[in-house]
């Protein structure tokens, strides 16, 4: 059975957050629907230069950041 809240209409639509994430370890599991959101939004005029340098740092330090990074103490 295909759960119509997850369809997707408009293909170009921002990924709905409060549907898909409910921690740090599942938004690095959803990274890379986000990152091209995090990338046009740090190539965005809108931002000053500070804020768009820190959201490509952010995007940087996402990109290497993997599931073994977020493990709960386990080793």
């Amino acid at each position: 059975m295909i759960d119509q809240s997850d369809s997707n209409a408009n293909p170009n639509a921002l990924p709905n957050p409060l549907n898909k994430v409910r921690d740090v370890a599942d938004f690095q599991t959803h990274w890379s629907e986000f990152r091209p959101i995090a990338d046009r939004l740090a190539h965005s005029r809108s931002l000053s230069p500070a804020e768009a340098d820190t959201l490509a740092w952010m995007i940087e330090l996402l990109d290497r950041i993997g599931p073994q990074d977020l493990k709960d103490g386990v080793d």
